[in-house]
């Protein structure tokens, strides 16, 4: 997806993130469709590996029974510039993160869709980390809620995609708070539906999935981060994810640091 790459920076002002080439088609927005046939965007999600493997947080999908071609969520590609629909969700048992596939040949699409490279090595503290999203700003009371016509949807997600930059705090080796297994806490500015969208070092790999919500602590954001290793074993058709990114996934960056 061709996305508005807007850039806001939260406590490291001096840096910058941006997408290499086609890095931005990596990332998509995370939508649900209601029975009245609207839309609303519920979260970010990022493709891991072939074919079309995309990982987010679970709970975005919390109340919602997950079934098979429900025909419920979707995803925004840029060919498309229309919801696309998740064929398939399989959430981990105690860790806040997610897998789904999608089929485009099932419509008539074969995108060119960038993978992240995966880097499975806690980041430093103070490290500097940044995530691209698909959020609702703070002081815009929307839930994101619109008609299923023309481009609006696409539009709507494109002019809520930004990047944003902050530094790793404290590293947690069993949990922090709701969040269970290994993660870390960043000065991230994490809005609603930022949830799931993938965190990057200062050296272009994704090594963690935005999980809780921002709280201020001492005027600055505190946001809690699942290292990416914590759903390294979940399996898309009987093969474990890690061994997907580790034999498809190689060290070729989608993000880099300015």
């Amino acid at each position: 997806m061709n996305a508005l790459a807007k850039h806001r920076s939260t406590s490291n002002s001096k840096y910058k993130f941006s997408f290499i080439g086609n890095g931005s088609n990596s990332v998509v927005p995370v939508l649900q469709r209601w029975k009245s046939g609207k839309y609303r965007l519920i979260g970010t999600g990022f493709m891991v590996a072939s074919p079309n493997v995309f990982v987010t947080a679970k709970h975005i999908f919390k109340g919602n029974d997950i079934n098979v071609g429900d025909d419920r969520f979707y995803i925004i590609d840029g060919e498309a510039e229309c919801p696309v629909p998740i064929s398939d969700v399989l959430l981990h048992n105690d860790r806040d993160g997610a897998i789904f596939t999608v089929d485009f040949s099932a419509i008539g699409l074969s995108p060119d869709l960038t993978l992240v490279a995966i880097k499975c090595l806690p980041p430093d503290v103070d490290e500097i980390i940044g995530s691209f999203v698909y959020a609702n700003s703070i002081v815009d009371p929307s839930i994101g809620i619109f008609e299923n016509k023309d481009s609006s949807v696409d539009q709507y997600c494109k002019n809520r995609s930004h990047w944003e930059v902050g530094g790793v705090k404290e590293v947690f080796g069993e949990g922090r708070g709701f969040v269970k297994g290994q993660c870390f806490s960043s000065s991230l500015l994490i809005e609603s539906r930022a949830s799931g969208g993938p965190v990057f070092n200062s050296s272009g790999f994704v090594v963690g999935i935005n999980s809780r919500a921002f709280k201020f602590d001492g005027g600055l954001p505190d946001s809690t981060i699942l290292y990416i290793e914590e759903i390294a074993k979940l399996e898309v058709n009987g093969t474990c994810l890690d061994q997907l990114w580790n034999t498809i996934n190689t060290n070729v960056v989608c993000a880099k640091i300015t």
